[in-house]
């Protein structure tokens, strides 16, 4: 009896941690399976897969510091020209005066000093004036009706530096989207070049393996297996200065971004072998002409310097303003507790030893300065567009050459590595053949990755470069 009541007591209590621990698992499967929401990521989490190069421009244009700046540059230019546009309208002030005196003004009136028979007054008397104390309000209502231009020329030379402003906001959206797409194709390169660079150690190895495989059946000296062994040396070392070369790659574009530069930062895979068609040289310049913002700022710079010239010649005319004054003040003898008056009131500086003549004629040089600036600006801007026109003809020219070498070298490297296996070369002609096999790898790899930063630095001189496809309107704006 006792053995069947210790296996009940067995049976009810033994298997229920078994049940509740099975029970916990389902619980918590379900828990990590179920529609749970997701938790923000962090800015160091937020870059988990592979980017685009849309997808770092845009991670640029929302977090590089520069940019900022020039935002700021942007939202207080157009504050000032807001503020300068309430000059038109007219100001109320208001201005209040308390004021006690120690003692009290007293006039003495002389004895007969009005002509009267008898004399009076007869005795000196002595009148007070004021009071101890004394208070006064004034409200001024001031409208200006004539300033010579002075407040629109004021306003027009807000405007147009906050569209200078813009223009500069967008001259650096374009230099920033330019740096990060040429560090874009920078990190592709040096990984693909690291990728050269492992794949000559891993041939390297192989045929050093076959190498030492041909002295031990005695058909090439020891020399030879230290050869190879010295390339495999250096092509380990051109490895890790690949691997370097790839990091530092990646720490620049973490900088632009805003990052941690060591934090990773995968790309996705680009051959870039896209070479597309470019514009002709006169297309280009066109292009350019119309586009380039440096023009545009340039050009809004001598339109400034008009208005500014105006500016300077309304010192020349009278200012003409209308007051409206509301007067409450403690009534005395000689105050009227509460008054207003409307006043016309014309000022008008015609002496001032020539200051506004010289200030015009300054604002005349700089007008001219601009004009010459534009000037050299549009030839530099020819000879940018030239330049880089002939750089990215230059290299997608390098890129058909390129591919057509490696695909002999290829073929070269192979053909040397069978006759050395089949005892009918040298290893010294099969180093040579390897060194030029990536050389030539190398060479396509800077070619294709190169066309691609000239045709960006093409586009930059043109004023156009890709913007993100989500983008509103193809512009961002501050």
């Amino acid at each position: 009896m006792k053995t069947h009541r210790k296996k009940i007591h067995g049976g009810a209590y033994g298997r229920t941690p078994r049940r509740s621990g099975l029970i916990i698992l389902i619980f918590l499967l379900g828990f990590m399976s179920g529609p749970w929401p997701v938790l923000a990521q962090s800015p160091e989490q937020e870059t988990v897969r592979p980017m685009t190069l849309d997808d770092v421009k845009r991670l640029s244009l929302e977090r590089n510091l520069g940019l900022k700046s020039a935002q700021a540059d942007v939202l207080s230019a157009r504050a000032l020209t807001q503020s300068q546009f309430t000059d038109f309208f007219p100001k109320l002030s208001a201005e209040a005066r308390y004021s006690r005196a120690g003692d009290l003004q007293r006039i003495q009136i002389p004895a007969g000093n009005f002509s009267s028979s008898p004399p009076f007054p007869r005795t000196n008397v002595d009148v007070t004036t004021g009071a101890l104390t004394n208070y006064n309000l004034r409200l001024s209502l001031e409208q200006p009706l004539f300033t010579g231009g002075a407040i629109y020329y004021t306003y027009q030379t807000a405007k147009l530096g906050s569209a200078s402003a813009d223009l500069g906001f967008q001259q650096t959206v374009q230099d920033l989207l330019l740096r990060v797409e040429l560090a874009y194709w920078d990190i592709l390169k040096t990984e693909r070049l690291q990728e050269v660079a492992e794949q000559q150690v891993s041939e390297l190895k192989e045929h050093l393996r076959v190498v030492k495989a041909s002295y031990d059946a005695g058909s090439v000296p020891y020399n030879e297996v230290l050869k190879t062994t010295v390339n495999l040396a250096e092509a380990q070392q051109r490895l890790l200065t690949a691997r370097n070369n790839a990091g530092l790659a990646k720490m620049a574009m973490n900088n632009l971004l805003h990052r941690d530069l060591a934090e990773p930062i995968p790309m996705a895979p680009s051959k870039g072998d896209d070479s597309g068609d470019l514009p002709g040289y006169e297309e280009a310049l066109k292009t350019a002409r119309e586009h380039r913002l440096e023009l545009a700022a340039g050009r809004t710079q001598v339109e400034t310097m008009h208005v500014r010239q105006h500016l300077a010649e309304s010192d020349y005319y009278p200012k003409l303003n209308a007051v409206l004054n509301y007067t409450r003040a403690k009534e005395t003898t000689a105050v009227i507790p509460e008054n207003w008056e409307v006043l016309g009131v014309l000022r008008w500086t015609f002496w001032e030893w020539g200051k506004t003549g010289r200030d015009v004629e300054r604002t005349r040089i700089r007008l001219h300065q601009s004009e010459d600036d534009l000037q050299a600006l549009e030839d530099r801007i020819a000879l940018e567009v030239r330049e880089q026109h002939l750089r990215a003809q230059e290299m997608k020219e390098k890129i058909a050459v390129a591919q057509t070498a490696v695909q002999q070298a290829e073929e070269n490297y192979r053909i040397t590595e069978e006759r050395f296996k089949a005892g009918v070369t040298t290893n010294a002609e099969v180093l040579d053949a390897e060194s030029l096999l990536v050389s030539a790898r190398a060479n396509q790899t800077n070619a294709v990755y190169d066309f691609q930063s000239a045709r960006a630095r093409l586009a930059r001189a043109m004023g156009l470069l890709t913007m993100p496809t989500n983008s509103p309107g193809g512009e961002v704006r501050p």
